[in-house]
């Protein structure tokens, strides 16, 4: 009830200042599963060297373990530091995120996001920004939500719509900032082409 008497709120304000949703408009609230889950989109999308690197280092330490002639303490060790080098790229985005959700204490301003022809406004109980399209940098989804990075560590989170709304919003924001959708991937499934497709979609800051 709370969250929708803010929403009404905001959406007054928005009217009393004359801001027109001329095309689409989008509301959320952030929680703690979506603030996790967009410090790792965040880190997968833009530290994937870091990742790399662990993941390249995790596996020769595994390897070393299963064929190189060591005794059983040391291939133990070399196995096990494999193993956690393979997983522990995870920790960095979720130290990040815990010290996020420590720090809003649980409260999550509900945002508007209304999209114009020439720019974005976004509205919350904090204020009211307004953004060209070329502030954006990344244009990046997954199977639940869209993230218009305005940087490498920050970025807008919206929850994905249905259907023909989702395609026909993700082509207006495409033809907007003149950048291609990319999506979330694995971090086992990096490749030379993803690369070369990320760098040619992603605006220099």
């Amino acid at each position: 009830m709370a969250g929708q008497c803010i929403e009404a709120q905001i959406t007054a304000n928005m009217q009393q200042r004359g801001v027109t949703m001329s095309r689409f408009s989008r509301k959320f609230c952030h929680n703690e599963e979506s603030v996790r889950r967009l410090s790792q989109v965040q880190y997968l999308s833009f530290q994937k060297r870091y990742i790399l690197l662990q993941i390249l280092l995790g596996t020769g330490f595994v390897s070393a373990s299963v064929f190189m002639a060591l005794d059983r303490v040391a291939g133990v060790l070399c196995c096990l530091f494999g193993c956690w080098l393979l997983i522990s790229w995870r920790q960095i985005p979720n130290f990040r995120a815990r010290k996020l959700l420590k720090s809003c204490d649980g409260n999550f301003p509900h945002t508007l996001f209304c999209f114009e022809e020439d720019r974005v406004r976004v509205v919350n109980n904090q204020g009211k920004t307004s953004l060209s399209y070329t502030q954006i940098i990344r244009l990046t989804t997954d199977n639940a939500y869209d993230y218009l990075f305005l940087n490498s560590y920050g970025a807008y989170m919206l929850a994905r719509e249905e259907g023909k709304k989702e395609e026909a919003f993700q082509t207006f924001l495409s033809q907007k900032t003149g950048l291609e959708w990319l999506p979330v991937k694995s971090a086992f499934m990096i490749s030379v082409k993803q690369l070369v497709r990320e760098r040619k979609n992603t605006r220099r800051e």
